[in-house]
């Protein structure tokens, strides 16, 4: 299990920078009907939204939101060709919550994921950050003045 999305980023600065409104989790396909059976267990139950698929969607527990997007390899694949395509590569981040470890997308991971659509500030101020603590260069999208 990886953790992605604003945890993510956080995980690999070391620390809380902003307020989340849910917790997005990688996951690999085969384990992804154990995750589900935890999260029932805690009280969580499947919240639908238009975009889910199989691969991915949200399970809530009062205002907890868990995000969940599954992903498979076949043995030689560098990209995951089932669920959410994440690269390889990307998924071999180290960082820590409330000092705990925790594995987490790669800063060049995060900077990719956060290309290719209208980054909003918090995007902005994610991979920011993530670029100047991994010495990393911002894409041109990314150079863009924040709204707020």
């Amino acid at each position: 299990m990886t953790v992605d999305g604003g945890w993510g980023v956080d995980a690999l600065l070391g620390g809380q920078t902003r307020e989340h409104g849910d917790l997005d989790l990688a996951v690999p396909a085969h384990g992804l009907d154990r995750i589900v059976r935890t999260l029932r267990r805690a009280g969580f139950e499947r919240y639908p939204r238009s975009d889910d698929t199989e691969f991915m969607f949200v399970m809530a527990a009062g205002a907890i939101d868990v995000d969940l997007h599954a992903f498979a390899f076949a043995s030689d694949e560098q990209v995951a060709s089932v669920g959410v395509a994440y690269p390889r590569a990307a998924l071999t981040g180290h960082g820590a919550i409330l000092g705990r470890p925790v594995r987490c997308i790669a800063a060049d991971g995060v900077i990719r994921f956060h290309s290719g659509y209208e980054p909003d500030d918090d995007d902005l101020a994610d991979v920011r950050a993530v670029a100047q603590a991994f010495d990393l260069p911002l894409l041109p999208e990314h150079r863009r003045s924040t709204k707020g």
